[in-house]
């Protein structure tokens, strides 16, 4: 009877080789910042310890706030992968691109900051932009997008 019980301690209790398994390779919250290269080759298992990411509980990403990402495309990001994004901040950072629809499906949103991206961010406002019904801060100045 011991044996039994040994042996059904072993099978609930994970190894510590499961335990220390980085979040990339289970979160698509992870995933998704790591596949933007917005930072970078970075040496870090856990989303949550990259610069101007906040999280909550098991590791959802409620607020982002990168400056300064050059050249970077805002369609790079896999915005749907991000449902507990509350507040989004990439003011001052020079990205390209349009504006991508996908944003829109960020229902939780509160905060969108695109401004001063020196009017590289261009094109047409997707209609989905109306989807964010908690936004109460929306700065899109300086940018070339209508």
């Amino acid at each position: 009877m011991l044996l039994a019980i040994s042996m059904a301690a072993l099978v609930l209790v994970p190894s510590s080789a499961e335990s220390s398994s980085p979040l990339f390779s289970s979160s698509t919250e992870a995933k998704a910042l790591l596949n933007s290269g917005w930072w970078g080759n970075f040496s870090s298992t856990n989303h949550c310890d990259l610069a101007g990411i906040t999280c909550i509980g098991a590791g959802s990403v409620i607020q982002m706030e990168a400056h300064h990402l050059y050249g970077e495309n805002l369609a790079n990001m896999n915005w749907s992968s991000l449902p507990n994004l509350e507040y989004l901040d990439l003011s001052h950072s020079g990205m390209i691109g349009g504006f991508p629809g996908e944003i829109g499906t960020l229902s939780k949103l509160t905060h969108l900051d695109l401004s001063e991206s020196f009017y590289s961010l261009q094109g047409v406002l997707p209609p989905t932009l109306g989807n964010l019904t908690r936004l109460v801060h929306l700065d899109l100045s300086q940018n070339n997008i209508r």
